[in-house]
């Protein structure tokens, strides 16, 4: 009696995932957004800007490390000493 129920509650389910298998959501039905040349221009030269603005940043930040960087060595050089000499 168990293994039938079980049959039927399996059959049931596929049942029912079938049932709503076919009820899956479809795109709307809209008209696509008509393409605005003049807004596309706009949006091009508004990330060619803020892309010449990030290379000045980027650049500006490279020259910083850069300026850190030759004062780290130049600042390690000073207290450079050959190897096994004491120190005074």
């Amino acid at each position: 009696m168990a293994k039938i129920f079980n049959w039927l509650l399996f059959s049931a389910s596929l049942l029912l995932i079938a049932a709503y298998g076919g009820c899956e959501a479809q795109p709307a039905n809209t008209a696509p957004q008509a393409w605005n040349a003049e807004q596309t221009q706009q949006e091009v030269k508004d990330r060619i800007a803020w892309m010449k603005r990030m290379d000045v940043v980027e650049a500006e930040a490279a020259e910083r490390d850069a300026k850190a960087a030759k004062e780290f060595e130049t600042a390690d050089l000073a207290n450079w000493h050959p190897p096994y000499e004491p120190v005074e």
